[in-house]
């Protein structure tokens, strides 16, 4: 039997695994419970799920390199050089900056990380299936990730 090729998502989760510049995303703590890079590679995975689950036809790669960028601002978001709201609103766009400069993104790869904060953004409406997925991923893990602080501070 011929060994099943290994799906688009996971060829680009694997080249961008192995990419320094998003091995730095360990270096910014995210939700007070993980860190950037570990934030993204849930939300891509989770978004994978959800297109599976939900049979959606995605361009896996585009969802792969979205979901890894999507926070790729590259600063610490709980510093104090910014407040909560100020980074809730404009991460994205910082982040999409910071992609740009950095990688060769596709019309749909710049959309996932512009509009990932939608609803907050309210006028960055997702215009993909893969952008919903990304925003919706986004918000579960990090969902997930506060919970699970809370939980370790209920636990001390």
């Amino acid at each position: 039997m011929e060994k099943e090729r290994m799906s688009e998502f996971y060829q680009a989760m694997q080249e961008m695994l192995r990419d320094p510049k998003i091995l730095q995303m360990k270096n910014y703590a995210q939700h007070s419970s993980s860190n950037t890079f570990c934030h993204s590679v849930s939300v891509a995975k989770t978004a994978y799920r959800l297109s599976k689950f939900f049979h959606l036809k995605v361009n896996e790669k585009s969802l792969a390199k979205g979901a890894m960028l999507h926070d790729f601002y590259l600063y610490n978001a709980r510093g104090g050089h910014i407040g909560a709201w100020e980074h809730g609103t404009n991460h994205a766009e910082t982040a999409l900056k910071n992609s740009m400069k950095h990688y060769e993104l596709t019309k749909l790869e710049k959309d996932i990380i512009y509009c990932h904060m939608w609803p907050l953004n309210i006028t960055r409406i997702p215009r993909s299936k893969e952008c919903l997925l990304i925003s919706m991923a986004d918000k579960y893990c990090a969902a997930k990730e506060l919970m699970s602080r809370k939980k370790k501070n209920h636990a001390a």
